[in-house]
Formats: C-alpha cells, sequence, structure tokens
C-alpha cells in the first residue's frame, strides 16, 4: 500500500480508496474534492502527483505545475464569484501549459529512490546501456549504483580510484 512511500500512511491510503470510484472530468476537479473532503496535505499530493499517481489526467509534470497554481489560488471565498473567477483562473493556466514536457527520467526514477526507496520505472524502448547513476559511494574505492532505465535493474560498479573524477576532481 501506500504507507510504504515516505510521509503517506493508512489514512490517506483509505481516503484516496473512498473517492476511486468517482467519476471526475479534469484534474482541478479532483484537486478540489481531496482538498475539500481529505487531510491529505501538500507535502503527501506532491508526492503522489510525482509518483505518477494520477497518470490518468496527464504527464506528472503538467499535474504538478498545475498543483502548484492550484495551492497558491484555490480557496472557498463568501462569495461565489471570487471562488469561481480563481478557479478559472487555474483552468486558464492549465491551459497554458498542457503541452510541457514530463520529468525526466532520470528525475523521475531518483524520486522514486528518494521516496520508495526503490524504483519501478521501466523504459523497454531506451538501450541496455542507459543507466541513472542513483548513488556514489567514495568512502574507499568509489562504488556506483547503476539503475538499469530498461530493465529496472541495479548493479554496483567498482571504480579504481585513479579512474574515478567525482565532484572537484578532474583528469591530469
Amino acid at each position: 500500500g501506500l504507507k510504504s512511500i515516505k510521509y503517506l500512511n493508512d489514512q490517506i491510503s483509505d481516503e484516496l480508496y473512498t473517492i476511486k470510484d468517482v467519476e471526475y472530468s479534469n484534474f482541478l476537479e479532483l484537486m478540489i474534492h481531496i482538498k475539500d473532503n481529505t487531510s491529505i496535505n501538500t507535502r503527501q499530493m506532491s508526492i503522489l502527483i510525482r509518483l505518477n499517481f494520477f497518470r490518468e489526467f496527464g504527464n506528472s509534470k503538467f499535474l504538478y505545475l498545475s498543483y502548484e497554481k492550484f495551492r497558491d489560488k484555490y480557496k472557498v471565498y463568501k462569495k461565489e464569484e471570487t471562488t469561481l473567477a480563481r478557479i478559472n483562473e487555474i483552468k486558464d493556466y492549465m491551459n497554458e501549459i498542457k503541452e510541457v514536457e514530463d520529468f525526466s527520467i532520470n528525475e523521475k526514477i531518483l524520486f522514486e529512490k528518494q521516496m520508495m526507496g526503490y524504483s519501478q520505472l521501466t523504459e523497454e524502448s531506451c538501450s541496455n546501456k542507459v543507466v541513472v547513476v542513483t548513488n556514489i559511494n567514495t568512502k574507499f574505492t568509489p562504488v556506483l549504483t547503476l539503475y538499469s532505465v530498461q530493465s529496472g535493474k541495479e548493479v554496483e560498479f567498482r571504480v579504481a580510484k585513479d579512474k574515478f573524477y567525482g565532484e572537484g576532481k578532474s583528469p591530469n
């Protein structure tokens, strides 16, 4: 379940489960419903978006930027016209950015590792030579942890100290 993800818990899982069968015509409707009817906070919502939990509404960068605008603008006001004006402002912004390019594969993999302790993202169309460095340990012999984008497997790769050019170092 969701509680294995940093900052999420059973309550969030239960609240999302109760709304899973509700049909939303767009992401803005969903955000309003979640804000008004659940205890999901900003950090938790951002994590769920970045982990592609709401992928049916668009790519994670589009949803993340939309949520940032929503957080900044949405409030229920005493005057309904004010609330509606804010909602329309959010809609206009979402229409402007709907073609935004998604987060890179590197960003997605590193975010999954950060939040879940592992990554499950794979891209079969990538060459088996495409890897993401997910960890660098330079305590003794430098060891790089490499994540294969094609297969989703991780391997450790040792590099001779004289061949490793880490931060602040350059070849002679």
